[in-house]
């Protein structure tokens, strides 16, 4: 279904049909990257980052980098995935309204890195931001536990 709308879309000369391919290309990079199927999972969320660029929708492109840098993650391209989720801390301080989901990639991607220390700290606080969020306290409950878990770890 999604890739025959993607078609439409892509080749679609009205505006309110291209202003779906942000939206259809990270929904299809998701079901690339749960998949496994990575390097497509990248294009589709590369190609979902350069649609909202072009937009200049801050939030939109936040999330998209989100998306490219945690499919470098699943990649093991962590020095990269790790270089955008810190800017990206950056770009959402500056906006005062931190990202739970950034901190906990960057928590993630410390913790592969060995550096157990700074993992804590950011597991605490993406803990810290996810757990006001009623929807993850419902249907995450043990995402949010290991979150709290990790950030006590020794």
């Amino acid at each position: 279904m999604e890739s025959k709308a993607l078609a439409i879309a892509e080749k679609s000369d009205d505006q309110k049909a291209r202003d779906w391919l942000g939206s259809l290309y990270n929904n299809m990079g998701w079901t690339f990257h749960d998949s496994g199927k990575l390097d497509d999972a990248l294009e589709m969320f590369s190609k979902a980052l350069d649609v909202r660029e072009k937009k200049g929708d801050g939030t939109n492109i936040r999330v998209a980098k989100w998306n490219v840098a945690r499919t470098y993650r699943s990649m093991k391209r962590l020095d990269e995935a790790l270089k955008i989720q810190t800017n990206l801390e950056k770009e959402y301080e500056k906006t005062g309204k931190p990202s739970g989901y950034v901190f906990e990639e960057l928590a993630e991607l410390n913790l592969l890195a060995g550096k157990s220390e700074m993992a804590k700290k950011y597991f605490a606080l993406a803990y810290a931001e996810l757990s006001k969020d009623e929807w993850l306290k419902a249907n995450e409950a043990k995402r949010l536990e290991r979150l709290k878990e990790q950030a006590h770890s020794k």
